[in-house]
């Protein structure tokens, strides 16, 4: 759009006349003047001055003022003027909007320096935070969803907290009891909830079982994007969340003195659980570290699988990189049926390979497979595969690898009577298998050709970007005619590169540098003909244009030759970096995301980050209107754009990703993430949904509500009722039928002994607000 040389004459005339910065030597020149004004009218197509208006004001607060607003408004009017309009009748009497924002920009100490800045910053950042933040429109929200929403079970408060690097805090694995709780609150403490995420999920007949990670942004790496310029290590604390790493009392406790990895000790063991969705009864299943140390050794449980009755957990192994760690992955394998462990296991030599890192565990035609990160036993190089389990539950670590993919194997789908492959990794893919063999597929060897690709990250974005390299696929899933898929966008990792290149969060190159990488999932489907679709994403990227010494010069941006049938990446949300999670229900696709615009305000006011961290949430965050919390959505027709289930966590914004989908008994099952453990909140949930029109789904009455959480050890079953109340009455019987022991604690938490108790035993609870029933192997 052409500006006005009318305009341009009278701006100049406005500026050079006015003395409004204190003299001629710190006024901005004509070309200036000029360039200011273009930027704003080449790039604001809407017409819209809310966006010019934020900016400015971010990034200049002193301006923040009505009358500073006001000015800048006008000046946004004045340069988005059309050449044929001239002042029109709109600016009668407000041919003056330069001269009062010069006069503004005077009276609050802000020089002709200062203005020559601003247009640094509107030449280099403004451009790519107008293609950031526009037209980004977003699916409706289906108000009428029919949807009954119910919380199953919430991360235990688990520590008590009394500040940073207390030497009173106490780690307490299986949870306080509410005593212990109003103690600690009495005492000027607080309650902490470790659990961040459910990580990995899975059913089995009538059961629930679920995996958790803990505190899981103080692992190492993440101290980049919550702290940018200051790292790893440095203990700090903002208003959802803490990470202390080695100077933690737990740490103290766990490692011994001058013990390196003790900046692991926020991330804790993982925590593992079973619901009877038939009892009503929550059960801590997590085996003894003690037994099994390798689970000291493991990020989390970041994946579940059940087959034959056999339960499996597994996680990435805790030190360095998922590829370069010193300890190979976690399992776990547990007997559904009989309640106990089956075994622990490092996973270290599968068909001499290292198994490093799992994601995903699929039956297909009643076979298990798995996908897994592993490091090739010669070469070293860092692949992809998918295993087939031919275990049972006296020989559970039988796997075999059946195909190879050429990066990280992370996602895993069958459609079309194919497997396909969804992988991690600089350039991330869709791969496809042969089709699948009544039987299964067999073992192949380490040196076997690679599945083929039929989607890659160039088809979103074809020149080699940083955001380009930091997408994987992500959430996926086939309904109906189609299979469905989203990608992970980490965008974090953006803020430690602009630091680490820049030295800053905020000025214009690193600005520029953050917004021209940043990116949001795009959401793809493909047919039986291996033919991909973009339902919502970018259809241009900016892309980095370099001079002779190999510095950015500046952006363009990028056509990718697509067009998005629905809109723009992230269902429009701004803060979306993850389409985490897509799974089938009652004939509709339901599509869970991690929304990052809480974890960004509380980063932003860390007590020891970047002040430009601060400053570049705000930037983004202003006029995103998006309420905070995970987004659920839901397709009820492939030839209609999906809906908003809910925007903002279901009414709790300290939720900030849907992790895993579930559907047991008629009711889809949630599993959240959460780092704010230092909020009532806060701590990974288990929800459940069921849709009460739809005659498939199961009433509410089917399935009893969790009343007792169990953790049991070689000596004890521990019982604690999840509300509070009192427990007033337990007995337990034998296999025929006899009452062999009986108790009535009057208190929400009661022990009961093992030691001469032996077999299958029934225990009987009653509570306050109603009865149990337990089947036990004592």
């Amino acid at each position: 759009m052409k500006i006005n040389k009318t305009i341009i004459v009278s701006i100049v005339g406005l500026m050079t006349s006015a003395g409004a910065f204190g003299g001629n030597n710190s006024m901005p020149d004509r070309t200036d003047v000029k360039d200011f004004c273009s930027v704003i009218s080449q790039y604001d197509k809407t017409g819209d001055s809310k966006p010019f208006v934020h900016f400015v004001t971010t990034m200049w607060p002193k301006l923040n003022t009505v009358d500073g607003r006001e000015a800048l408004v006008n000046i946004h009017q004045l340069a988005m003027e059309e050449e044929s309009g001239g002042y029109g009748a709109a600016y009668v009497g407000k041919e003056d909007a330069l001269a009062q924002l010069l006069e503004l920009l005077n009276k609050m100490g802000i020089t002709g320096d200062d203005l020559t800045k601003m247009l640094e910053y509107m030449k280099k950042v403004y451009p790519l935070y107008v293609f950031q933040i526009e037209n980004r429109v977003r699916p409706s929200v289906d108000y009428d969803n029919g949807l009954v929403v119910d919380t199953i079970y919430q991360a235990p408060v688990d520590e008590a907290y009394y500040g940073l690097a207390n030497e009173k805090n106490k780690y307490v694995p299986t949870g306080l009891s509410v005593q212990e709780l109003e103690e600690v609150e009495s005492n000027g403490g607080r309650g902490k909830r470790n659990g961040s995420y459910v990580w990995g999920m899975g059913t089995y007949k009538d059961k629930l079982f679920w995996s958790t990670n803990n505190n899981y942004l103080c692992m190492q790496g993440y101290g980049n994007f919550v702290q940018p310029g200051v790292g790893d290590n440095v203990p700090y604390e903002n208003s959802c969340w803490t990470c202390e790493y080695g100077q933690s009392a737990y740490a103290k406790e766990a490692y011994p003195d001058g013990d390196e990895n003790s900046k692991y000790a926020d991330i804790r063991p993982p925590r593992m659980y079973s619901y009877d969705t038939k009892s009503g009864i929550v059960t801590d299943i997590t085996p003894s570290m003690d037994e099994y140390p390798v689970l000291k050794n493991c990020q989390g449980l970041r994946s579940c699988g059940i087959h034959k009755g056999v339960v499996f957990f597994g996680g990435p192994g805790l030190y360095a990189s998922d590829w370069d760690s010193r300890v190979s992955a976690a399992f776990v394998a547990y007997d559904a049926d009989c309640d106990r462990i089956l075994g622990v296991s490092s996973m270290s030599d599968v068909d001499g390979c290292k198994v490093v890192n799992v994601r995903r565990w699929r039956v297909i035609n009643d076979v298990l497979y798995v996908t897994v990160g592993i490091t090739h036993p010669t070469t070293g190089k860092k692949i992809g595969a998918l295993l087939r389990w031919y275990g049972d539950k006296k020989d559970p670590w039988n796997f075999h690898i059946v195909g190879l993919v050429d990066n990280e194997a992370a996602e895993l789908a069958y459609f079309n009577n194919r497997i396909y492959i969804g992988t991690w990794g600089t350039v991330s893919a869709v791969h496809v298998s042969p089709e699948l063999p009544k039987e299964g597929f067999t073992p192949v060897g380490i040196d076997s050709d690679m599945w083929p690709e039929v989607w890659t990250s160039y088809a979103a974005e074809p020149s080699n970007t940083l955001g380009r390299s930091l997408t994987s696929v992500a959430g996926f899933h086939e309904w109906r005619n189609h299979l469905y898929w989203g990608v992970f966008c980490p965008n974090y990792y953006v803020l430690s590169m602009a630091q680490a290149t820049y030295g800053s969060l905020t000025s214009p190159d690193a600005l520029a540098f953050i917004l021209g990488n940043y990116r949001t999932p795009s959401f793809w489907r493909l047919d039986k003909d291996n033919s991909y679709e973009m339902l919502y994403g970018d259809t241009t990227n900016p892309k980095p244009v370099y001079d002779k010494d190999g510095k950015i010069e500046k952006w363009e941006l990028e056509p990718n030759g697509l067009s998005a049938k629905w809109g723009r990446g992230g269902f429009g949300n701004l803060w979306s970096i993850y389409i985490w999670a897509i799974q089938e229900y009652d004939d509709n696709l339901y599509v869970g995301t991690m929304d990052l615009s809480n974890l960004a305000v509380a980063a932003g006011s860390n007590i020891l980050g970047d002040v430009g961290f601060a400053t570049l949430a705000k930037l983004l965050t202003g006029l995103d209107s998006s309420d905070e919390g995970f987004e659920l959505l839901r397709m009820t027709d492939e030839d209609e754009a999906p809906k908003f289930i809910t925007q903002n966590g279901f009414n709790n914004a300290e939720q900030y990703g849907v992790r895993n989908l579930e559907v047991l008994n008629g009711k889809l099952m949630l599993g959240s993430a959460s780092m704010s453990s230092l909020k009532p909140n806060g701590g990974w949930h288990v929800l459940s949904l069921a849709d009460a029109r739809t005659p498939a789904s199961v009433s509410q009455s089917s399935i009893k509500k969790p009343g007792i959480i169990m953790e049991r050890n070689a000596e004890y079953i521990n019982l604690a009722t999840v509300g509070g109340e009192r427990i007033t009455c337990i007995e337990v019987y034998d296999a025929i039928g006899r009452k062999i022991n009986s108790a009535r604690p009057d208190s929400h938490l009661a022990s009961i002994p093992l030691q001469n108790i032996k077999g299958v035993h029934i225990i009987k609870i009653t509570s306050e607000k109603g009865e149990w029933e337990v089947k036990a192997d004592l």
